[in-house]
């Protein structure tokens, strides 16, 4: 009788019904154990015993910072304006400063930059911007690559 409950009971397993509940439960083969819990049913903090940065931060900080603009953005009408006003003012540039960045603002300024010894690209740069007295006047950021310091700059 017990062989045959057994075999019932095995039966039934298989076939994925469960099997009549047991006092004590059978004992398991060496080797056999509890299947492990994975990585990505824990909580974010503790996957793979590392604490999670975000777990740690205060949400309320997080939704006060600004977010930044990704790369950089492009000089408003009136920063093209001034910048204008400086090649005007160094005779570079022709008539009143409008605001709009054409072609003979892009030759005006490559030839400053040309002048100044700085790359004639006729693209706006920080070291272009500096040379012009439009920049933050950081002596470090005056300074060329190849040792050379754009105008204006104290030695």
């Amino acid at each position: 009788m017990r062989l045959e409950l057994t075999l019932l009971t095995l039966v039934l397993a298989a076939a994925g019904n469960q099997a009549p509940s047991r006092k004590s439960s059978p004992p398991q083969p060496e080797g056999a154990h509890k299947p492990a819990v994975t990585a990505s049913a824990r909580r974010p903090a503790q996957r793979a015993g590392v604490k999670s940065s975000r777990a740690s931060k205060n949400p309320s900080q997080r939704s006060r910072r600004r977010r930044r603009a990704a790369g950089q953005q492009s000089p408003t009408r009136e920063r093209y304006a001034e910048i204008q006003q400086a090649l005007i003012a160094r005779g570079y540039l022709q008539g009143p400063p409008t605001g709009v960045w054409g072609p003979e603002s892009v030759e005006a300024l490559r030839r400053f930059q040309r002048d100044n010894g700085l790359e004639p690209t006729g693209k706006l740069n920080s070291l272009t911007l500096i040379a012009l007295g439009l920049g933050p006047n950081h002596a470090s950021a005056a300074n060329s690559s190849d040792g050379r310091r754009s105008s204006g700059s104290p030695p």
